[in-house]
């Protein structure tokens, strides 16, 4: 196995589209990176070794070496500190892969709503399985990338039944999600990678509901179903995620963020911002940024 990997191109520099991330596997050392991303898929990560911390919906998510997290990454999210010697192996799993697993509906749950699921124990096996999987992804064999993708489905299955913990999560008791026809879980997904491509600006639910060729009733309906959460609910968890990583990354004032992340205003952002986080803008980005600090990838080396 090469020690020498490299991103594939268009994947770590800069925002990609949507729909250009499929099904792939990616090997790298995690940088930091300057501003948040997100994509549709479903990500799988293993931290072979090393250290990392993400930012997600405005929260510091560690990930030790040998240990496995998925998250959805329609969730805006940007690694922000990590060790140099750190050995990151990513999955991407489509959306409606995902959803068409039909995993239990608690588990389903945690990940739409946001949250970064870690396996309460790890498992060696990760420790072959997924550098396994990354090489033979890079192999263009068809039977081969068949046979991981069921390995794959197989690893989420025991990650939902042999027991997981929640690094993070953003009001994890939205509703439950439920099971959806194809056809269903494609308008969802049209839907929901609409919504976190264009929150920064007004949205309406007639113009969400052209997107996936539905009365705007049903899509509410839909959405909810599926996702757990309502299509406002949504919304506002993206412009959120958004504007925590304004506030991390940027001198911006509030009212540029605002603007920038589609509250429309001042004042709406600030009721929003509290009634969701529990702190004023301000307060919050002094916070984060002295957690940020304070992490060992960002404190200087010893002399000694």
């Amino acid at each position: 196995m090469a020690d020498n990997w490299e991103c594939p191109r268009g994947v770590s520099d800069g925002d990609p589209p949507f729909e250009q991330l499929q099904f792939f596997a990616q090997r790298h050392c995690p940088r930091r990176m300057p501003i948040a991303h997100w994509h549709s898929q479903v990500e799988l990560n293993y931290l072979n070794r090393g250290r990392m911390t993400y930012l997600m919906n405005g929260h510091l998510v560690p990930l030790q070496a040998r240990t496995l997290g998925v998250f959805w990454g329609a969730t805006p999210h940007q690694v922000i500190a990590q060790a140099d010697e750190s050995d990151l192996v990513i999955i991407y799993l489509p959306l409606g892969e995902f959803l068409r697993l039909k995993l239990p509906r608690d588990f389903r749950r945690l990940i739409m709503g946001g949250g970064f699921v870690l396996d309460r124990d790890a498992d060696p096996a990760d420790h072959v399985l997924f550098p396994r999987w990354f090489d033979e992804l890079q192999t263009g064999r068809p039977d081969l990338r068949e046979l991981v993708r069921h390995e794959i489905d197989c690893r989420l299955w025991r990650l939902a039944l042999s027991g997981h913990r929640l690094a993070r999560s953003v009001d994890v008791d939205a509703r439950p999600g439920a099971s959806g026809s194809d056809a269903s879980l494609e308008r969802v997904r049209r839907m929901a990678m609409f919504i976190a491509e264009h929150c920064n600006r007004r949205l309406t639910v007639d113009e969400i509901a052209r997107r996936a060729d539905i009365h705007p009733n049903h899509a509410m309906t839909l959405f909810r179903r599926i996702v757990g959460m309502t299509i406002s609910e949504y919304l506002v968890r993206q412009r959120l995620s958004r504007a925590q990583s304004l506030l991390l990354d940027t001198d911006l004032p509030a009212a540029v963020v605002a603007e920038r992340c589609g509250f429309g205003s001042r004042s709406r952002f600030y009721e929003v911002f509290r009634q969701w986080v529990g702190k004023h803008p301000g307060r919050y980005r002094s916070e984060l940024a002295d957690a940020v600090a304070s992490l060992p990838a960002h404190r200087p080396p010893d002399p000694r």
